[in-house]
């Protein structure tokens, strides 16, 4: 059986031509290098839509951000089965930009759910601590259980995986996190994370404590990171043992500040996600499977990919995610729906796709940096770049004096920019000419 859609055979899908339904009028993106928000159910897309609009957060980072506190909130008792294995909806996500960019206000905005839930139960840790040492010590000691870790060691991390499985490690800037690996001991921590990423426990076994042993984990992994930092992300094997590849990079094209609207984001719609999240973390031990149409678009998805790319790194992680991706657009979908079947729909395998070839693109972004170096643009502040954008490939400071007054650059300022070697040549007589 030959699967199309609206007349495209599905060895043709890319992110431009794939449509998500014949009910729905309209493609699931209308440009490929931005995230495409219509993979969620339309109540989160309106929500992104919202904020973007009136507090300017930037749609890839805030959708990104959402797609991981979901993945989170389904956590590890609910599987996607392929048949060849079962998969839980482990997801990295490292936000791609410069400093400035408005990275981290998204990120915190989703988050704000598991942050709630995270204080009230140290309110909670905090009063029965107290009754305890009130005790004399009786019984065993409370824990603290949380669901987001910031600063942690592998030792701390296992001792959490004892008492939730499920967590969502989240750095402002994710190059802490890898600066932290075996901080305080010779251990393999990068390895440990390799594990992880498969959803298994880890060991933790130190003269000076007790061993850990943890089983299984669902551990979700969102931050930010530099463009300068990439390489840097690169470094100490991970560019070689497939650490680079487990992670999805948002990193797109044109990042502006957001303007100052004075307006606040629709309560309807953030109460819509705390509704979403509360529904997702409810859900446990189901088992979802591929409708036929389903298995017979992933199966036509792999066999273009591996015959276009081969059998590289990237295109075996974007295997692995694919149906972990599926799995959390379908049940945010079916909650959106109200079904409580487990039949994954053909559709949400579609946007599943459209999001692993947006990811696809990223990623060949971020090896170029790594292979090539930063571009000298991305080091400049943004008036900068923008100021380098508006002005004529060949040109005078006299002719070009407008462009430069309207961007905030006067007087010595101009000459000691277009003193930059990587970006201008000083062609004879005060023209200059734009290198890039």
């Amino acid at each position: 059986m030959e699967v199309t859609k609206n007349g495209v055979h599905l060895k043709d899908i890319t992110p431009d031509s794939l449509i998500i339904s014949q009910d729905k009028d309209m493609d699931i993106i209308s440009n490929s290098t931005e995230f495409p928000i219509n993979i969620f159910p339309d109540s989160i897309a309106e929500l992104i839509l919202n904020a973007h609009e009136t507090i300017g957060y930037h749609k890839d980072f805030f959708s990104a951000s959402i797609l991981s506190v979901c993945a989170t909130a389904i956590g590890g008792s609910n599987k996607i089965d392929i048949k060849q294995y079962t998969a839980i909806p482990i997801l990295w996500i490292a936000i791609v930009g410069n400093s400035g960019d408005g990275k981290t206000h998204p990120i915190e905005e989703a988050l704000k759910y598991f942050k709630n839930i995270d204080e009230a139960e140290y309110d909670n840790y905090k009063s029965l601590m107290k009754d305890w040492e009130q005790s004399e010590r009786a019984g065993s000691k409370p824990v603290y259980k949380s669901n987001i870790l910031k600063n942690f060691t592998i030792e701390a991390l296992a001792n959490k995986l004892q008492y939730n499985p499920n967590l969502l490690l989240y750095r402002d800037e994710l190059m802490g996190w890898i600066n932290s690996f075996n901080q305080y001991n010779k251990g393999s921590d990068q390895q440990d994370y390799l594990e992880l990423f498969n959803g298994h426990g880890i060991t933790v076994e130190r003269k000076t404590q007790e061993p850990i042993l943890t089983k299984s984990s669902c551990i979700n992994i969102i931050g930010g990171i530099q463009i300068k930092k990439l390489f840097a992300l690169s470094k100490n094997g991970r560019n070689d043992d497939g650490f680079m590849e487990r992670m999805l990079f948002v990193y797109p094209d044109k990042v502006t500040p957001p303007k100052k609207t004075f307006k606040r984001p629709e309560e309807r719609n953030k109460e819509s996600l705390q509704r979403m999240l509360e529904k997702l973390s409810q859900t446990n031990d189901k088992v979802y499977t591929l409708d036929k149409a389903g298995e017979q678009i992933y199966r036509e998805w792999y066999n273009n990919s591996t015959n276009k790319y081969g059998s590289c790194s990237v295109q075996a992680k974007l295997d692995t995610y694919l149906p972990r991706l599926t799995l959390v657009i379908d049940m945010l979908q079916k909650i959106e729906d109200n079904d409580s079947g487990t039949v994954i729909n053909y559709t949400s395998i579609e946007k599943a796709i459209v999001l692993v070839e947006y990811f696809r693109l990223n990623a060949d972004k971020v090896k170029d940096i790594i292979e090539n170096g930063v571009n000298p643009l991305d080091d400049l502040p943004l008036i900068y770049r923008k100021l380098y954008h508006d002005l004529n490939d060949e040109f005078t400071v006299k002719d070009e004096i407008e462009k430069f007054t309207f961007h905030g650059v006067t007087g010595t300022s101009i000459y000691n920019f277009l003193k930059k070697k990587k970006l201008f040549i000083d062609v004879k007589h005060g023209i200059w000419k734009k290198k890039l």
